[in-house]
């Protein structure tokens, strides 16, 4: 195994440790809940980082400075909510789910209705009821 298997490797089990609970039964819904969270968790931190540094750039041209704010604080979020020691999967969720909101009404406010805000707030909407309880959704 080459070198960044290993590194993806490790990477996705250290997420997936965190994000899943080893005291759930492997056929209750709760167990696949935390699996599509932990693998939510695994493939957003890269693919937004890809889409992160070009929409700070275009923000900062455009001089949308609490927009920068808001992707920073997102981003330091999600990277809270992978690698952080200690919190449980709920609190996580939690986080995850909020940080998606709030950015949701960030991209509203300022880029208006037409933009991208609306269809993150929709997939957030799904994915929060697939992921924490009925009662949440």
């Amino acid at each position: 195994m080459n070198m960044l298997n290993k590194i993806w490797f490790s990477y996705k089990n250290k997420i997936t440790q965190n994000c899943t609970d080893d005291f759930v039964a492997d056929t209750s819904l709760a167990y696949w809940q935390n699996r599509l969270f932990a693998a939510s968790v695994v493939y957003i931190i890269p693919l937004s980082l890809v889409a992160i540094i070009p929409g700070i750039y275009i923000a900062y041209i455009t001089e949308l400075k609490w927009l920068i704010v808001s992707d920073i604080i997102a981003m330091l979020t999600i990277l809270i909510v992978a690698f952080a020691p200690g919190l449980s999967v709920f609190v996580r969720k939690i986080l995850f789910n909020s940080v998606l909101y709030l950015t949701s009404l960030a991209l509203l406010i300022y880029l208006g209705s037409f933009g991208p805000g609306l269809l993150y707030l929709l997939g957030i909407s799904i994915f929060i009821v697939l992921s924490l309880d009925k009662k949440y959704g």
